[in-house]
């Protein structure tokens, strides 16, 4: 019997997306493997392979999204000058801490999958390899110098931001790899996928729907946790350009009681963060995204340590999220 293609617009958009997805995926590879390119320096190890593919990244926890929000949470309070995260039984996370000069600690770190990239001068790499890593390394997987800053915001709003982060998953194909899918440090959640998502109106201005997917969210790490309260007010560190409340994270935005976002005079939605008290400095300069991880990593070699963790339950996924 002769195999038939499909031939309904759906089937079809979906075979040929797949298709294109994997010849692109292929020329990438062989791009990347033929082409030698100058690194620089090593700045680090890696204990295990960082998997940077967008049906990873932008799916489930991964190795290379703890490491960036990790880096960014431990590097953050360093240059503020917090104290170290409590991670034991018994121990109480200070949600009101401050620096020396009056900067709120972060308590959690969020990164949005789309920011972590295959990209590089050599064409599109699938990983990065257990062993040494170069500052180019993370200068390409992180290449859009997003300065990171700390937003105060009240757990309801915290749990739209997750709600968001996750209302693509289950979809059939790539269309369920979301660039505003979170990798996180600092929390941990549950999705089911069964449950409604989040809607947003089409252009963006309103939460439709809020969503009922992510549920017991755990605030703090290690043994050291609470559950997420919608009144209690958290410092989340993220980079600016989501904390601005783009790719549709509307929790970071003023919103009326009908969850219409707020704009002023000339049109412009009204954020919550402001860049003059929520940026982050490291010595007098803005802290950026890739250097914060580079600091990190730095950090750890200078101590013959290597850097690499594991899915580690922060986002745990039920099957139906997988398609």
């Amino acid at each position: 019997m002769r195999a038939r293609l499909p031939t309904s617009p759906l089937s079809l958009f979906y075979l040929c997306g797949g298709l294109l997805a994997l010849s692109n995926s292929l020329s990438g590879c062989l791009a990347y493997n033929t082409c030698t390119e100058e690194k620089g320096a090593v700045i680090g190890n890696v204990s295990l392979e960082l998997d940077l593919r967008e049906s990873s990244v932008r799916k489930q926890e991964t190795p290379v999204g703890n490491m960036v929000t990790d880096a960014f949470l431990e590097v953050a309070r360093n240059a503020i000058g917090c104290t170290s995260l409590p991670t034991n039984v018994g121990e109480t996370l200070d949600l009101d801490e401050t620096g020396p000069d009056g900067t709120p600690c972060p308590v959690i770190a969020i990164q949005n999958a789309g920011g972590i990239r295959q990209e590089t001068g050599c064409g599109l790499r699938d990983n990065i390899p257990a062993g040494n890593i170069y500052a180019k390394d993370i200068e390409d997987m992180l290449p859009f110098s997003n300065e990171l800053w700390t937003v105060r915001l009240k757990g309801k709003d915290l749990l739209l931001l997750l709600e968001h982060s996750v209302d693509a998953l289950g979809i059939l194909g790539i269309g369920s790899e979301a660039g505003y899918f979170l990798q996180v440090s600092g929390l941990s959640f549950h999705v089911d996928c069964t449950k409604d998502p989040q809607v947003l109106s089409a252009d963006q201005k309103q939460i439709v729907t809020l969503g009922e997917r992510v549920s017991n969210v755990l605030i703090g790490q290690g043994a050291a946790v609470s559950p997420l309260d919608d009144e209690t007010e958290y410092e989340i560190l993220t980079n600016a350009y989501i904390a601005g409340g783009n790719d549709g994270f509307l929790g970071f935005l003023q919103r009326d009681t009908d969850e219409n976002v707020l704009v002023d005079a000339n049109g412009n939605a009204l954020t919550k963060a402001n860049r003059d008290q929520d940026i982050i400095q490291s010595d007098a300069s803005p802290l950026l995204d890739s250097e914060a991880v580079k600091t990190w990593i730095r950090s750890y070699y200078d101590q013959n340590q290597s850097v690499g963790r594991i899915p580690q339950g922060r986002i745990t996924l039920e099957d139906s999220c997988f398609n």
